[in-house]
């Protein structure tokens, strides 16, 4: 699954350039972030949407290729409009 997290980069970028030179976390406010995904399905292509987002961001300026860090979500918190699909991952584990 192809996944873009829009809103959560912009932040982070805009962060990391007002931000001096020198190693910084930031963590994903669970109120205003947001994830945006896009499913190239073999007959549809699949686009949805959470903002149950947890994770943590550590950068160091002077060494960007040492960004590391995870953002989480339930699985059931996303929403792509149709009912069926969003509850097909949550039972789909299950049985």
């Amino acid at each position: 699954m192809k996944t873009t997290i829009r809103t959560l980069l912009t932040s982070a970028l805009v962060l990391l350039f007002a931000s001096p030179a020198f190693a910084t976390d930031f963590s994903v406010l669970a109120n205003t972030s947001n994830a945006s995904f896009t499913s190239n399905a073999v007959l549809e292509t699949i686009t949805g949407t959470t903002a149950e987002l947890s994770g943590t961001i550590m950068t160091d300026l002077a060494n960007p290729g040492a960004t590391t860090g995870s953002v989480m979500f339930p699985t059931n918190s996303l929403r792509t409009g149709v009912d069926m699909r969003d509850e097909h991952p949550c039972t789909a584990a299950t049985g």
